[in-house]
């Protein structure tokens, strides 16, 4: 059955039935695949939280970084 869920969330195209039921296949999935077919179900909110992230560690590495050369 693994196989089979495997198979129809990360190879087949992604539907709104897929996004709407995947949360209950978290056992199907390792860390890895879970986060690729996170990534493959929610384009936008995965790209969001990229931007976030990359716009988060700037504002906190860079003014330390220009503190420490002062």
């Amino acid at each position: 059955l693994r196989g089979l869920a495997n198979y129809i969330f990360l190879k087949t195209r992604s539907t709104a039935a897929m996004r709407r039921y995947y949360i209950y296949f978290t056992d199907y999935f390792g860390k890895k695949e879970w986060q690729l077919l996170s990534a493959k179900l929610f384009p936008a909110q995965t790209y969001v939280a990229e931007e976030a992230e990359e716009l988060v560690s700037q504002i906190t590495e860079e003014p330390l970084t220009g503190f420490a050369e002062s």
